[in-house]
């Protein structure tokens, strides 16, 4: 499985275990680019919290209220990725 959640992450699985994917831009070794594996995770309700929590803390915010409101984008982002593949 591969859902791609954004431009950047995603989240994929094989028959072991969930991983956060954050795609590479293309370079001299992927001249494609490449989705490199961040994190491994044994159900996907954890995967999909560390990577909500990942996103959070790499947050460009500069304030309080900045990093709560790109809390709230990067959880209505995942939610309507997942509530999409749901229907």
């Amino acid at each position: 499985m591969f859902i791609q959640v954004g431009d950047t992450w995603a989240i994929a699985s094989d028959e072991h275990c969930w991983m956060i994917k954050k795609y590479e831009q293309p370079n001299t070794t992927y001249p494609e680019g490449r989705w490199k594996a961040q994190t491994f995770h044994s159900k996907i309700e954890d995967a999909i919290n560390s990577m909500t929590a990942k996103r959070i803390r790499l947050s460009e915010a500069t304030t309080l209220a900045d990093a709560i409101k790109d809390a709230q984008d990067i959880k209505k982002e995942i939610k309507a990725v997942f509530d999409d593949k749901l229907i």
